[in-house]
This record gives structure tokens, C-alpha cells and sequence, in this order.
């Protein structure tokens, strides 16, 4: 569930400042706009190994990154990691839908936020797509791979 900022916690969180401004940007100069966005919302926490740079210096948090490099080592932090790898956030779609509402709630307009697994979007508006992709055992990669992802859809 989510606490209000001004209520402190104990655990620093990350929140995805760079979605909430595409978003606000997007919806405040194209009124008439719908935003389909997709995201990974969960991430495994790190392999940390021999080789991986250990040395943190930021604090530990809620969705904080996964930090690999190219050659798949993963690191504890972003500021201590070699200068070529991925940083990889999770979102928290329940926060993201709900900065949208509150972004949106002097709207004029009829405004429809809500969030979903990724395979149910999938299923909801490309069905016969995702049929296409299926194998002679029932497989697809389309609803069985990046279980971890969800999408975020605002209509109006």
C-alpha cells in the first residue's frame, strides 16, 4: 500500500522521476493524447561475484536499480559500476497510475487510468497476434516471457 510522502520512512525509495515528467509532458501538450506505456516491474536483485564492483555508495532502497555490465556482471550501485553498463529500474505501477489520476483529476474530460499485466494487455487488445507466435506446444514468448512487466494505459 502506499504511505503519503509526509509520512517518513525507513527506507529511501526510488521513484521513476523520468516516466512522471514524460507523462506530464505528453499529457499536458497533447490533451487529446492516450499513453500505452510498457515497463519491467519487478527486477531479481543482483548476482553480486568476484568480479562485480561491491563498493556502494548510494543508499540502499526500494526499486533501486539492477546495474549490469555488458559482459552480465551485475554491481551493488550505479555510481561504482564500470562506465558501459545497463541500469535497469522497476516501476511501481500502483504509484504511476495513481501520480496520472491525480495529474489528470481537474480534467475536463473522462479520464480512464489503470494498469495491468503485460500478458493480460497482450491478450486484451492483440489476441490473434499473440496466437501467431505460439509453437506446436501451446508456447509463446509473447505471454510467457517478461512475466516482470506490466502496462500503464491513460485514455481520454
Amino acid at each position: 500500500s502506499l504511505q503519503p510522502s509526509y509520512i517518513p520512512s525507513s527506507i529511501p525509495k526510488w521513484i521513476p522521476t523520468v516516466a512522471c515528467g514524460l507523462l506530464k509532458e505528453i499529457l499536458f501538450t497533447h490533451p487529446n493524447s492516450s499513453v500505452v506505456f510498457a515497463d519491467f516491474d519487478w527486477l531479481p536483485p543482483p548476482k553480486i561475484e568476484s568480479k562485480s564492483t561491491q563498493t556502494r555508495r548510494s543508499l540502499l532502497g526500494i526499486n533501486e536499480p539492477l546495474v549490469t555490465s555488458m559482459d552480465d556482471i551485475d554491481h551493488v550501485c550505479y555510481l561504482t559500476a564500470p562506465p558501459l553498463c545497463d541500469i535497469l529500474f522497476p516501476t511501481d505501477f500502483q504509484a504511476l497510475s495513481i501520480y496520472c489520476e491525480r495529474l489528470l483529476s481537474d480534467s475536463a474530460a473522462d479520464v480512464n487510468v489503470h494498469f495491468m499485466k503485460q500478458n493480460e494487455f497482450l491478450l486484451m487488445y492483440g489476441p490473434n497476434e499473440v496466437n501467431h507466435t505460439r509453437n506446436w506446444f501451446g508456447y509463446t514468448p509473447l505471454l510467457e516471457d517478461f512475466t516482470n512487466c506490466s502496462v500503464l494505459c491513460v485514455s481520454r
